[in-house]
């Protein structure tokens, strides 16, 4: 049974995530190609999976430990707002560039609606403090975490 008002189904999250990232993998040449050719950046697809294996396990921990009550119940609302920038990011390079990004698809049909759900409960179930608190740390769990896999396995 789930501890939380915000989720019911915490494993919702790590399944959404699993298919969007085979999406990702799958559609056309990957998102590694797509980012070395559109992003100028040099992606492997070893990088790209050390990457997403890492967010994949992180995810998944930390939807499991919000719904045992081992992380606060904000935690969902900075799994959410990561996922929705994340989605935004496959939306916004698809717009920008001639080729469409690979995961876009899942992201309009699966990560979008599945976070802004997620918000949505949050906005109405925490305290409006709690709740900024989620959003803030989603915000700031984005880029950084990127950044930082990032130069770890391409330096």
């Amino acid at each position: 049974m789930s501890a939380t008002r915000i989720v019911r189904r915490w494993w919702i999250l790590p399944l959404v995530y699993l298919v969007h990232l085979l999406d990702e993998r799958i559609f056309g040449d990957g998102t590694a190609a797509w980012a070395t050719t559109y992003g100028g950046v040099d992606f492997t697809n070893e990088a790209w999976l050390a990457v997403n294996v890492a967010s994949f396990a992180l995810l998944f921990g930390a939807a499991f430990a919000t719904d045992r009550r081992r992380f606060p119940e904000w935690v969902f609302a900075t799994l959410a707002v990561h996922l929705l920038l994340h989605a935004f990011v496959h939306v916004g390079g698809t717009l920008a560039r001639p080729v469409p990004f690979p995961g876009v698809l899942t992201s309009v049909v699966l990560l979008l609606p599945v976070s802004l759900v997620l918000l949505r409960r949050a906005a109405r179930s925490l305290p409006r403090a709690r709740f900024a608190l989620g959003c803030g740390v989603g915000i700031l769990t984005m880029q950084p975490i990127y950044d930082f896999l990032l130069r770890l396995l391409l330096d």
